[in-house]
């Protein structure tokens, strides 16, 4: 299987979740109760980190109670990868590409474990009718995002645009950092 990426997902081994993190996959699953996540059999995907920093602050919380960022340059027990460019630092158990989905035009971008050969995705709980709704993770540089995006409001430590030019109102976490013990 394979796992959506969208925007700056985390990527990471089910059986590493189940050796490091306090209460396993059961207790990772709902660690950022408003974030996306997904798994297949092998990897889980924390997608749609709107900015690198803030899927660096999840990557943070997990080295500080044991997990491996990176050994020697490439990475080790997780894996940040970016829609449109794939993993950013060599990784070599995991693999990047794009998968037709059925119901959608076009492929949608996925990672899966090194070497599997499955065919199916684990997507997000509402990410297809989302999709369908036209509802898309965006990518802009930082001169089309003044260009275009309108502050709305700050609320639940969230900054609120109005998308100018599709009139869709996106947001942006101020910070994500949770307690792992909390």
């Amino acid at each position: 299987m394979a796992v959506l990426i969208e925007a700056f997902s985390v990527v990471v081994r089910i059986e590493t979740i189940e050796i490091k993190y306090p209460g396993g996959l059961d207790a990772y699953q709902n660690l950022w109760p408003g974030q996306d996540f997904c798994e297949d059999d092998s990897i889980t995907s924390w997608v749609g980190f709107r900015m690198l920093a803030h899927a660096g602050e999840l990557v943070d919380m997990l080295e500080n109670i044991g997990f491996r960022y990176t050994a020697d340059g490439d990475f080790n027990e997780l894996a940040i990868v970016e829609q449109h460019e794939g993993i950013i630092l060599p990784c070599n158990w995991l693999e990047f590409g794009h998968m037709d989905f059925l119901g959608i035009e076009g492929s949608i971008p996925v990672c899966k474990l090194f070497g599997c050969n499955s065919m199916k995705v684990g997507m997000t709980k509402n990410w297809l009718d989302a999709y369908k709704q036209g509802r898309r993770c965006v990518y802009m540089n930082k001169e089309e995002a003044e260009r275009r995006l309108v502050f709305l409001r700050n609320e639940n430590g969230c900054d609120y645009f109005e998308d100018a030019m599709t009139g869709q109102e996106t947001y942006f976490p101020r910070t994500l950092i949770r307690n792992v013990n909390a």
